[in-house]
């Protein structure tokens, strides 16, 4: 399991690197940022995968994708600040929020259970 652990980091390191030799001479800061999320989204879908082999359980990879994408459009909102990106950034915690209730109630009711 440790091992697995320090493969997963030295691989989104490395990618990390050879990314920003790449392409932060093009981008700049922008370039580091994303390398730093490309690396990180790769660390976690490996150890995910890996996961996998010792515990049961359902990655929901529709899910994962769709709360992936709707973060990202809620990053670029507030980064360039788009008209009426306020009401647009609570439509998109509201949509995060109703895909995500099923998750939600049951970790809460789990969470709770275990405190009595």
């Amino acid at each position: 399991k440790n091992k697995m652990s320090m493969v997963t980091i030295l691989i989104g390191a490395g990618v990390n690197i050879l990314l920003n030799l790449w392409l932060i001479p093009i981008w700049g800061v922008t370039a580091a940022a994303l390398n730093t999320l490309i690396s990180c989204v790769l660390v976690f879908i490996l150890r995910a995968v890996s996961s996998k082999r010792f515990l049961k359980f359902d990655m929901q990879i529709p899910k994962i994708i769709l709360n992936t994408l709707i973060l990202i459009l809620q990053t670029i909102l507030m980064m360039y600040e788009v008209t009426f990106y306020i009401p647009l950034e609570i439509a998109l915690f509201v949509i995060l929020f109703v895909v995500n209730i099923g998750t939600l109630a049951r970790g809460a009711k789990r969470f709770l259970q275990g405190r009595r």
